[in-house]
């Protein structure tokens, strides 16, 4: 993976195995190119200022996951709750019990809701067959986090989430190595290399963690390599 940055000689180059880091320690440059990465993600600003390419030369920024804080983590985003219902409909599906089991449920629900139309002098109609899918949107499913769990465990159960359901999602994590421990981040770090995730860290600071290449974009906007 490479991102490149309008004003950056170099792209900032990491893998699924490795470990990067991007240290941008201008305030300002710093502030943009969070501000830049996050309304190409999450609003679908058309912009080339910031691109990611795969080994394909494709910009993959627009798919990409962005966390900017690591105590706001979003495990209800559309992306996410959408993996999490294919996959509880193809576990269904896959067992011939439980899709049988499911679909007698729903022709039960439907019977009832027969019933009780039976009070107007009106013709209905409706679907009587459910997916999973739409059943677990209907009665809004979701992920509850547990408020006293942990920072490193919500973020480690975070990441298994992901590498489970969208395992070839590209990840970009800013300002959050500096809530953990030294022990905590190589750890993660670990976890990360073991499922395989492309993952990119982004940092106006880091002190405590030596285990990675860093691209370092010092006051004056020069780029080195460490």
């Amino acid at each position: 993976m490479k991102l490149n940055i309008m004003g950056l000689d170099e792209s900032i180059e990491f893998n699924d195995y490795s470990n990067t880091v991007l240290i941008i320690k201008e305030p300002k440059f710093y502030s943009h190119v969070l501000k830049t990465i996050s309304t190409i993600i999450n609003d679908k600003n058309k912009t080339n200022e910031i691109v990611l390419l795969d080994d394909k030369d494709k910009n993959i920024l627009p798919k990409s996951l962005f966390i900017l804080n690591p105590f706001e983590l979003d495990l209800n985003s559309k992306p996410l709750l959408k993996a999490i219902y294919t996959d509880i409909q193809s576990k269904i599906i896959d067992d011939g019990d439980l899709d049988i089991e499911f679909k007698e449920h729903i022709q039960f629900l439907n019977q009832i809701i027969e019933n009780s139309l039976e009070d107007y002098n009106l013709d209905f109609d409706f679907d009587q067959e459910l997916l999973v899918e739409n059943y677990l949107k209907a009665i809004g499913l979701k992920v509850v986090k547990d408020m006293d769990e942990p920072l490193y465990n919500t973020f480690i159960n975070y990441l298994e989430l992901i590498s489970e359901l969208l395992p070839d999602s590209v990840l970009i994590i800013a300002n959050c190595l500096e809530y953990f421990e030294h022990d905590q981040i190589v750890e993660i770090c670990k976890y990360k290399n073991y499922k395989h995730l492309n993952l990119l860290f982004i940092e106006s600071y880091l002190s405590n963690f030596d285990e990675a290449t860093k691209y370092i974009i010092d006051e004056d906007l020069f780029q080195v390599i460490e």
